[in-house]
Protein backbone atom coordinates (compact mmCIF):
# COMPACT_ATOMS: atom_id res chain seq x y z
CA UNK A 1 0.00 0.00 0.00
CA UNK A 2 1.09 3.50 -1.05
CA UNK A 3 2.25 5.85 2.00
CA UNK A 4 0.10 9.38 1.54
CA UNK A 5 3.53 11.23 1.32
CA UNK A 6 4.64 8.81 -1.57
CA UNK A 7 1.71 9.91 -3.25
CA UNK A 8 2.59 13.52 -2.40
CA UNK A 9 5.84 13.88 -3.60
CA UNK A 10 4.78 11.44 -7.33
CA UNK A 11 2.00 13.86 -8.34
CA UNK A 12 4.60 17.03 -7.46
CA UNK A 13 7.48 15.02 -9.45
CA UNK A 14 4.35 14.66 -12.39
CA UNK A 15 3.66 18.45 -11.89
CA UNK A 16 7.36 19.34 -12.25
CA UNK A 17 7.92 17.25 -15.04
CA UNK A 18 4.38 18.46 -17.06
CA UNK A 19 6.21 21.88 -16.24
CA UNK A 20 9.19 21.02 -18.25
CA UNK A 21 7.68 20.01 -20.59
CA UNK A 22 5.49 22.75 -21.39
CA UNK A 23 8.40 25.44 -20.66
CA UNK A 24 10.46 23.88 -23.16
CA UNK A 25 7.90 23.78 -25.91
CA UNK A 26 6.63 27.27 -24.50
CA UNK A 27 10.26 28.82 -24.91
CA UNK A 28 11.00 27.23 -28.49
CA UNK A 29 7.70 28.36 -29.71
CA UNK A 30 8.54 31.69 -28.67
CA UNK A 31 11.72 31.95 -30.46
CA UNK A 32 10.15 31.08 -33.38
CA UNK A 33 7.50 33.49 -33.45
CA UNK A 34 9.78 36.77 -32.70
CA UNK A 35 12.41 35.66 -35.29
CA UNK A 36 9.26 35.46 -37.67
CA UNK A 37 9.01 39.10 -37.50
CA UNK A 38 10.05 41.46 -40.45
CA UNK A 39 13.43 41.72 -40.26
CA UNK A 40 14.18 45.73 -42.50
CA UNK A 41 13.28 47.28 -39.29
CA UNK A 42 15.07 45.87 -36.89
CA UNK A 43 18.00 46.50 -39.17
CA UNK A 44 17.19 49.80 -39.40
CA UNK A 45 17.11 50.58 -35.64
CA UNK A 46 20.37 48.68 -34.81
CA UNK A 47 22.23 50.97 -37.45
CA UNK A 48 20.84 53.83 -35.92
CA UNK A 49 22.29 52.37 -32.81
CA UNK A 50 25.28 51.63 -33.84
CA UNK A 51 26.72 54.85 -33.57
CA UNK A 52 25.59 55.41 -29.89
CA UNK A 53 27.74 51.99 -29.23
CA UNK A 54 30.70 52.72 -30.70
CA UNK A 55 30.64 56.61 -29.06
CA UNK A 56 30.27 54.72 -25.72
CA UNK A 57 32.42 52.17 -26.39
CA UNK A 58 32.29 48.23 -25.40
CA UNK A 59 32.48 49.17 -21.05
CA UNK A 60 31.01 52.20 -20.63
CA UNK A 61 31.89 54.00 -17.58
CA UNK A 62 28.74 55.24 -15.59
CA UNK A 63 29.36 58.12 -12.56
CA UNK A 64 32.08 56.48 -11.19
CA UNK A 65 35.04 55.23 -12.60
CA UNK A 66 34.96 52.08 -11.25
CA UNK A 67 34.10 48.66 -12.63
CA UNK A 68 31.03 48.35 -10.36
CA UNK A 69 29.53 51.26 -12.51
CA UNK A 70 30.45 49.55 -15.74
CA UNK A 71 28.03 49.22 -18.56
CA UNK A 72 28.54 45.76 -20.34
CA UNK A 73 27.88 47.36 -24.15
CA UNK A 74 30.05 44.66 -25.15
CA UNK A 75 27.11 41.75 -24.53
CA UNK A 76 24.50 44.49 -25.19
CA UNK A 77 26.11 44.61 -28.95
CA UNK A 78 26.47 40.67 -28.77
CA UNK A 79 22.82 40.50 -28.59
CA UNK A 80 21.96 42.78 -30.75
CA UNK A 81 24.15 41.04 -33.52
CA UNK A 82 22.34 37.95 -32.45
CA UNK A 83 19.01 39.47 -32.89
CA UNK A 84 19.63 39.64 -37.22
CA UNK A 85 19.09 36.01 -38.57
CA UNK A 86 21.13 34.69 -41.71
CA UNK A 87 18.64 35.19 -45.06
CA UNK A 88 18.87 31.59 -45.40
CA UNK A 89 17.54 30.36 -42.23
CA UNK A 90 14.35 29.16 -41.64
CA UNK A 91 12.40 31.38 -38.15
CA UNK A 92 13.20 27.92 -35.87
CA UNK A 93 17.01 27.33 -37.09
CA UNK A 94 17.76 31.17 -36.88
CA UNK A 95 16.27 31.33 -33.02
CA UNK A 96 18.15 27.98 -32.14
CA UNK A 97 21.35 29.12 -33.92
CA UNK A 98 21.71 32.53 -32.23
CA UNK A 99 24.45 33.26 -35.00
CA UNK A 100 26.42 36.28 -34.77
CA UNK A 101 29.42 37.43 -36.41
CA UNK A 102 32.94 37.11 -35.15
CA UNK A 103 35.11 40.49 -35.81
CA UNK A 104 38.66 38.54 -35.29
CA UNK A 105 40.56 40.58 -32.35
CA UNK A 106 37.49 43.20 -32.59
CA UNK A 107 34.35 43.89 -30.05
CA UNK A 108 30.79 42.81 -29.97
CA UNK A 109 30.19 46.00 -31.25
CA UNK A 110 32.40 45.35 -34.51
CA UNK A 111 30.38 42.39 -35.27
CA UNK A 112 27.41 44.10 -34.89
CA UNK A 113 28.39 47.03 -37.77
CA UNK A 114 30.21 43.78 -40.25
CA UNK A 115 27.03 42.33 -39.63
CA UNK A 116 24.43 45.05 -40.73
CA UNK A 117 26.94 45.91 -43.74
CA UNK A 118 26.63 41.99 -44.54
CA UNK A 119 30.40 42.17 -44.73
CA UNK A 120 31.97 39.01 -45.71
CA UNK A 121 32.89 37.86 -41.90
CA UNK A 122 33.01 34.89 -39.99
CA UNK A 123 29.45 33.67 -38.51
CA UNK A 124 29.51 31.74 -35.44
CA UNK A 125 26.61 30.32 -33.30
CA UNK A 126 25.85 31.09 -29.72
CA UNK A 127 23.70 28.20 -29.53
CA UNK A 128 24.44 26.93 -26.18
CA UNK A 129 22.04 29.42 -24.55
CA UNK A 130 18.55 29.70 -25.16
CA UNK A 131 18.51 33.66 -25.69
CA UNK A 132 14.96 33.84 -24.30
CA UNK A 133 15.34 37.78 -23.75
CA UNK A 134 15.14 37.96 -27.69
CA UNK A 135 10.98 37.30 -27.02
CA UNK A 136 11.46 41.29 -26.03
CA UNK A 137 14.16 42.48 -27.27
CA UNK A 138 13.76 42.10 -31.17
CA UNK A 139 9.98 42.90 -30.96
CA UNK A 140 10.95 46.34 -29.02
CA UNK A 141 13.63 47.07 -32.13
CA UNK A 142 10.59 46.69 -34.96
CA UNK A 143 10.01 50.23 -33.07
CA UNK A 144 12.82 51.60 -31.57
CA UNK A 145 16.66 52.09 -31.37
CA UNK A 146 18.48 50.45 -28.63
CA UNK A 147 18.81 54.12 -26.94
CA UNK A 148 14.98 54.18 -26.90
CA UNK A 149 14.96 50.86 -25.50
CA UNK A 150 17.54 51.37 -22.59
CA UNK A 151 15.26 54.50 -21.68
CA UNK A 152 11.83 52.75 -21.41
CA UNK A 153 13.75 50.06 -19.47
CA UNK A 154 15.19 52.65 -17.01
CA UNK A 155 11.24 53.54 -16.45
CA UNK A 156 9.86 49.95 -16.34
CA UNK A 157 12.07 48.85 -13.64
CA UNK A 158 11.71 51.76 -11.84
CA UNK A 159 8.02 50.95 -11.67
CA UNK A 160 8.61 47.48 -11.12
CA UNK A 161 11.23 48.13 -8.84
CA UNK A 162 8.85 50.81 -6.62
CA UNK A 163 5.56 48.83 -7.01
CA UNK A 164 7.93 45.64 -5.54
CA UNK A 165 8.91 47.40 -2.80
CA UNK A 166 5.02 49.22 -1.62
CA UNK A 167 3.48 45.47 -2.27
CA UNK A 168 6.54 44.21 -0.08
CA UNK A 169 5.81 46.90 2.70
CA UNK A 170 1.82 46.13 3.09
CA UNK A 171 2.47 42.80 3.14
CA UNK A 172 5.87 41.89 5.22
CA UNK A 173 6.63 45.02 6.62
CA UNK A 174 8.97 48.53 6.92
CA UNK A 175 11.89 46.57 8.08
CA UNK A 176 12.12 43.68 5.45
CA UNK A 177 11.00 45.96 2.94
CA UNK A 178 13.95 48.52 3.77
CA UNK A 179 16.69 45.47 3.70
CA UNK A 180 15.32 44.45 0.22
CA UNK A 181 16.10 47.66 -0.99
CA UNK A 182 19.48 48.50 0.72
CA UNK A 183 20.94 45.67 -0.78
CA UNK A 184 19.95 45.91 -4.37
CA UNK A 185 21.62 49.61 -3.75
CA UNK A 186 24.32 47.82 -2.45
CA UNK A 187 25.53 46.07 -5.57
CA UNK A 188 24.16 49.36 -8.52
CA UNK A 189 20.99 48.02 -8.72
CA UNK A 190 20.66 52.00 -10.57
CA UNK A 191 22.70 51.06 -13.38
CA UNK A 192 21.10 47.73 -13.95
CA UNK A 193 18.65 48.97 -16.17
CA UNK A 194 20.91 50.82 -18.27
CA UNK A 195 22.51 47.42 -19.44
CA UNK A 196 20.06 44.66 -21.83
CA UNK A 197 22.59 42.25 -20.38
CA UNK A 198 22.23 42.99 -16.71
CA UNK A 199 18.28 43.67 -16.87
CA UNK A 200 16.75 39.83 -17.27
CA UNK A 201 18.10 38.77 -14.10
CA UNK A 202 16.71 41.71 -12.00
CA UNK A 203 13.33 41.99 -13.47
CA UNK A 204 12.90 37.93 -12.67
CA UNK A 205 13.71 38.43 -9.29
CA UNK A 206 11.44 41.65 -8.61
CA UNK A 207 8.92 39.33 -10.15
CA UNK A 208 9.54 35.99 -8.32
CA UNK A 209 9.31 38.13 -5.09
CA UNK A 210 6.31 39.68 -5.88
CA UNK A 211 4.80 36.56 -6.74
CA UNK A 212 6.06 34.45 -3.50
CA UNK A 213 4.68 37.66 -1.25
CA UNK A 214 1.56 37.43 -2.43
CA UNK A 215 1.16 33.61 -2.20
CA UNK A 216 2.42 33.55 0.93
CA UNK A 217 -0.32 36.07 2.25
CA UNK A 218 -2.31 34.30 0.62
CA UNK A 219 -1.80 31.00 2.55
CA UNK A 220 -1.44 29.20 -0.56
CA UNK A 221 2.59 29.36 -1.40
CA UNK A 222 3.22 25.50 0.86
CA UNK A 223 1.28 23.83 -2.19
CA UNK A 224 3.37 25.36 -4.75
CA UNK A 225 6.83 26.55 -3.43
CA UNK A 226 8.50 23.51 -5.17
CA UNK A 227 6.85 24.21 -8.62
CA UNK A 228 7.46 27.90 -8.62
CA UNK A 229 11.30 27.78 -7.79
CA UNK A 230 11.19 25.21 -10.18
CA UNK A 231 9.64 27.60 -12.79
CA UNK A 232 12.50 30.48 -11.60
CA UNK A 233 14.76 28.79 -12.44
CA UNK A 234 13.64 27.27 -16.16
CA UNK A 235 12.82 30.85 -16.70
CA UNK A 236 16.54 32.30 -15.69
CA UNK A 237 17.89 30.01 -17.86
CA UNK A 238 15.71 31.23 -20.87
CA UNK A 239 16.65 34.53 -20.44
CA UNK A 240 20.10 34.71 -19.02
CA UNK A 241 23.65 35.06 -20.59
CA UNK A 242 25.14 33.60 -17.17
CA UNK A 243 24.97 37.20 -15.11
CA UNK A 244 23.61 36.86 -11.80
CA UNK A 245 20.74 33.98 -11.88
CA UNK A 246 21.45 32.43 -8.46
CA UNK A 247 19.77 36.43 -7.25
CA UNK A 248 16.10 35.00 -8.83
CA UNK A 249 16.61 32.00 -5.86
CA UNK A 250 18.16 33.75 -3.25
CA UNK A 251 16.70 36.71 -2.94
CA UNK A 252 13.24 35.82 -2.63
CA UNK A 253 14.18 33.19 -0.76
CA UNK A 254 16.01 35.24 2.40
CA UNK A 255 12.80 37.49 2.00
CA UNK A 256 10.62 34.20 3.07
CA UNK A 257 12.98 33.32 5.36
CA UNK A 258 12.80 37.01 7.04
CA UNK A 259 9.43 37.05 7.25
CA UNK A 260 8.81 33.93 8.50
CA UNK A 261 11.24 35.27 11.40
CA UNK A 262 8.54 37.83 12.23
CA UNK A 263 5.76 35.02 13.67
CA UNK A 264 5.97 33.91 17.22
CA UNK A 265 5.16 29.92 15.82
CA UNK A 266 7.76 31.19 12.66
CA UNK A 267 9.74 27.34 11.67
CA UNK A 268 12.70 26.10 12.99
CA UNK A 269 16.58 26.48 12.16
CA UNK A 270 16.22 22.68 11.41
CA UNK A 271 12.86 23.43 9.17
CA UNK A 272 14.40 26.40 7.40
CA UNK A 273 17.46 24.38 6.55
CA UNK A 274 15.56 21.95 4.73
CA UNK A 275 13.04 25.01 2.57
CA UNK A 276 16.30 26.04 2.00
CA UNK A 277 17.76 22.72 0.12
CA UNK A 278 14.10 21.84 -1.18
CA UNK A 279 13.49 25.29 -3.05
CA UNK A 280 17.13 25.11 -3.90
CA UNK A 281 16.97 21.67 -5.62
CA UNK A 282 14.33 22.78 -7.76
CA UNK A 283 15.71 25.34 -8.42
CA UNK A 284 18.91 24.52 -9.79
CA UNK A 285 17.33 21.33 -11.20
CA UNK A 286 15.13 23.27 -13.37
CA UNK A 287 17.79 25.93 -13.94
CA UNK A 288 20.58 23.01 -15.50
CA UNK A 289 17.66 21.15 -16.83
CA UNK A 290 16.53 23.63 -19.03
CA UNK A 291 19.95 25.12 -19.68
CA UNK A 292 21.08 21.22 -21.02
CA UNK A 293 17.98 21.06 -23.23
CA UNK A 294 19.17 23.80 -25.25
CA UNK A 295 22.61 21.79 -25.83
CA UNK A 296 20.88 18.71 -26.78
CA UNK A 297 18.07 20.30 -29.12
CA UNK A 298 21.02 22.75 -30.74
CA UNK A 299 23.30 19.60 -31.44
CA UNK A 300 19.97 17.97 -32.93
CA UNK A 301 19.01 20.57 -35.28
CA UNK A 302 22.32 22.05 -36.40
CA UNK A 303 24.17 19.27 -36.94
CA UNK A 304 27.17 20.21 -34.08
CA UNK A 305 28.17 19.20 -31.10
CA UNK A 306 26.99 21.41 -28.82
CA UNK A 307 26.83 19.43 -25.79
CA UNK A 308 30.56 18.64 -25.91
CA UNK A 309 31.21 23.16 -26.68
CA UNK A 310 28.88 24.11 -24.32
CA UNK A 311 30.69 21.18 -21.80
CA UNK A 312 34.22 22.87 -22.27
CA UNK A 313 32.72 26.24 -21.61
CA UNK A 314 31.85 24.70 -18.09
CA UNK A 315 35.17 23.33 -17.33
CA UNK A 316 36.69 26.77 -18.65
CA UNK A 317 34.11 28.47 -16.28
CA UNK A 318 34.48 26.52 -12.93
CA UNK A 319 38.33 26.94 -13.71
CA UNK A 320 38.47 23.18 -14.21
CA UNK A 321 40.32 23.07 -17.58
CA UNK A 322 43.92 22.66 -15.65
CA UNK A 323 44.63 26.26 -15.24
CA UNK A 324 45.13 27.57 -12.00
CA UNK A 325 43.16 27.76 -9.20
CA UNK A 326 41.07 31.02 -9.24
CA UNK A 327 39.02 30.71 -6.11
CA UNK A 328 40.57 33.07 -3.81
CA UNK A 329 40.77 35.56 -6.58
CA UNK A 330 37.45 35.10 -7.20
CA UNK A 331 36.19 35.88 -3.60
CA UNK A 332 38.33 39.14 -3.32
CA UNK A 333 37.10 40.70 -6.45
CA UNK A 334 33.28 40.14 -5.90
CA UNK A 335 33.78 41.75 -2.20
CA UNK A 336 36.19 44.78 -3.41
CA UNK A 337 33.07 45.68 -5.91
CA UNK A 338 31.12 46.39 -2.98
CA UNK A 339 33.13 49.11 -1.74
CA UNK A 340 34.00 51.55 -4.96
CA UNK A 341 34.42 54.41 -2.49
CA UNK A 342 36.77 52.96 -0.19
CA UNK A 343 40.65 53.73 -0.59
CA UNK A 344 41.03 49.79 -0.89
CA UNK A 345 38.54 49.02 -3.87
CA UNK A 346 42.19 48.90 -5.98
CA UNK A 347 43.35 46.35 -4.03
CA UNK A 348 40.78 43.18 -4.12
CA UNK A 349 42.17 41.17 -1.38
CA UNK A 350 42.64 43.82 1.00
CA UNK A 351 39.05 44.93 -0.05
CA UNK A 352 37.74 41.83 0.34
CA UNK A 353 39.40 41.39 3.68
CA UNK A 354 37.80 44.58 5.06
CA UNK A 355 34.50 43.60 3.79
CA UNK A 356 34.26 40.22 5.44
CA UNK A 357 36.42 41.59 8.93
CA UNK A 358 33.18 44.40 9.06
CA UNK A 359 30.41 41.38 8.34
CA UNK A 360 31.86 39.36 10.74
CA UNK A 361 31.96 42.15 13.38
CA UNK A 362 28.61 43.46 12.84
CA UNK A 363 26.78 39.55 13.12
CA UNK A 364 29.26 39.05 16.10
CA UNK A 365 28.59 42.10 18.03
CA UNK A 366 25.00 41.81 17.91
CA UNK A 367 24.66 38.45 18.89
CA UNK A 368 26.79 39.18 21.97
CA UNK A 369 24.71 42.27 22.60
CA UNK A 370 21.28 40.04 21.89
CA UNK A 371 22.82 37.36 24.52
CA UNK A 372 23.28 40.23 26.95
CA UNK A 373 19.32 41.32 27.19
CA UNK A 374 17.13 39.48 29.38
CA UNK A 375 14.47 38.76 27.49
CA UNK A 376 13.84 35.58 26.37
CA UNK A 377 10.87 36.85 23.98
CA UNK A 378 14.03 38.85 22.23
CA UNK A 379 16.40 35.79 22.23
CA UNK A 380 13.59 33.73 20.65
CA UNK A 381 13.23 36.20 17.72
CA UNK A 382 17.11 36.02 17.30
CA UNK A 383 17.30 32.53 16.95
CA UNK A 384 13.85 32.89 14.55
CA UNK A 385 15.84 35.56 12.35
CA UNK A 386 19.53 33.32 12.28
CA UNK A 387 17.60 31.47 10.05
CA UNK A 388 18.34 34.02 7.05
CA UNK A 389 21.95 33.18 7.63
CA UNK A 390 21.66 29.74 5.38
CA UNK A 391 21.40 32.04 2.51
CA UNK A 392 24.47 34.10 3.26
CA UNK A 393 27.34 31.21 1.78
CA UNK A 394 25.43 30.59 -1.46
CA UNK A 395 26.95 33.65 -3.51
CA UNK A 396 30.81 32.98 -2.24
CA UNK A 397 29.94 29.20 -3.10
CA UNK A 398 28.52 30.21 -6.93
CA UNK A 399 32.21 32.54 -6.57
CA UNK A 400 34.34 29.56 -5.70
CA UNK A 401 32.91 27.25 -8.36
CA UNK A 402 32.23 29.52 -11.16
CA UNK A 403 36.20 31.31 -10.37
CA UNK A 404 37.27 32.00 -14.33
CA UNK A 405 33.48 33.54 -14.76
CA UNK A 406 33.78 35.22 -11.69
CA UNK A 407 37.12 36.62 -12.35
CA UNK A 408 36.29 37.67 -15.66
CA UNK A 409 33.38 39.16 -15.47
CA UNK A 410 33.05 40.62 -11.34
CA UNK A 411 31.99 43.92 -12.80
CA UNK A 412 28.47 42.45 -12.59
CA UNK A 413 28.71 38.99 -11.20
CA UNK A 414 29.06 40.68 -7.95
CA UNK A 415 26.00 41.27 -7.61
CA UNK A 416 24.91 38.19 -6.77
CA UNK A 417 26.19 38.97 -3.28
CA UNK A 418 22.59 40.51 -2.73
CA UNK A 419 20.83 38.26 -0.60
CA UNK A 420 24.30 37.75 1.53
CA UNK A 421 23.55 41.40 2.25
CA UNK A 422 20.04 41.36 2.99
CA UNK A 423 21.08 38.25 5.37
CA UNK A 424 23.59 40.26 7.52
CA UNK A 425 21.61 42.98 7.85
CA UNK A 426 18.36 41.83 9.16
CA UNK A 427 20.05 39.34 11.52
CA UNK A 428 21.73 42.24 12.45
CA UNK A 429 19.22 44.53 12.78
CA UNK A 430 16.90 41.54 14.78
CA UNK A 431 19.67 41.19 16.97
CA UNK A 432 19.77 44.93 18.37
CA UNK A 433 16.37 45.99 17.89
CA UNK A 434 13.86 43.12 18.06
CA UNK A 435 10.51 42.94 16.43
CA UNK A 436 7.17 42.28 18.52
CA UNK A 437 6.18 38.61 16.83
CA UNK A 438 3.43 38.38 14.81
CA UNK A 439 0.80 35.95 16.87
CA UNK A 440 0.63 32.87 14.72
CA UNK A 441 -3.57 33.26 14.32
CA UNK A 442 -2.53 36.04 11.81
CA UNK A 443 0.83 34.90 10.20
CA UNK A 444 0.83 37.94 7.73
CA UNK A 445 -0.53 41.10 9.92
CA UNK A 446 -0.28 43.42 7.20
CA UNK A 447 -2.52 40.90 4.63
CA UNK A 448 -6.04 42.64 5.20
CA UNK A 449 -7.50 41.05 2.10
CA UNK A 450 -6.08 37.48 3.10
CA UNK A 451 -7.97 38.18 7.12
CA UNK A 452 -11.35 39.12 5.01
CA UNK A 453 -10.83 36.25 2.90
CA UNK A 454 -10.72 33.82 5.77
CA UNK A 455 -13.74 35.76 8.21
CA UNK A 456 -16.07 35.11 4.50
CA UNK A 457 -15.02 31.64 4.46
CA UNK A 458 -15.68 31.46 8.16
CA UNK A 459 -19.39 32.51 7.53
Amino acid sequence: MTSEPSLDWRRRGLRLAGLYVAGIISFVVLLTAVYSLPQAPIEANLRESLTRLQYEGPYAVVMVDHPAFLLDNYTDALMADTALSDSGDSAFIAAMAAKHSVPGTGSPIDGLRSTLARADVARDSYAYYWHGYQVLLRPALEFMTLGEIRQANVIAFGLLLLGTLLFMHRRVGTRITAFFAVSLLAVGAYVVPLSLQFSGMFYLTLVATLAVVALRARGRLPAVETELFFAVGMLAAFIDLLTTPLITFALPLVVLLAADARRADGPSLAAAGLRVLRTGAAWAVGYAGTWVTKWVIASAVLDFDFVGRAWNQVLLRTAMDGGPPLAGQALGFALSDLVPFAPLSGQPLKAAGLVAVVALLACGAAFVFALARTGSEAMEHVRRASAVLLVTPLPYLWFTIAANHTVNHHYFTYRIQAPAIFAILFFTAAALWPERPVAPASPVAEDRSGQMERRLQQG
